[in-house]
């Protein structure tokens, strides 16, 4: 790549990565309550899964698994959202 060609490329993604942004930000909103501050909980930077599993009377092992199912349901929300989007 030449000189100024990451940058380029970049904000050619941008566009896409702001939709795919706005997708996940609706899934995250259409969470239950529980599952959406869990997740937020989960990826706050510093948060140490071992220490919230435990506060939440889990093992870490438990709450990964969780965590998995909640982001496989929030990649599945989101490319429904994104092919809803898309012009036919």
């Amino acid at each position: 790549l030449g000189e100024g060609e990451p940058a380029r490329a970049a904000l050619q993604q941008e566009p896409q990565l702001l939709t795919e942004r706005e997708a996940l930000d609706h899934c995250l909103q259409k969470l239950p309550l529980a599952q959406k501050e869990l997740v937020l909980a989960a990826y706050t930077k510093g948060t140490r899964i071992d220490e919230l599993a435990t506060r939440r009377g889990q093992t870490p092992m438990a709450l990964y698994k969780l965590l998995h199912r909640i982001r496989q349901g929030l990649l599945d929300c989101v490319e429904r959202t994104l092919a809803a989007e898309e012009p036919t």
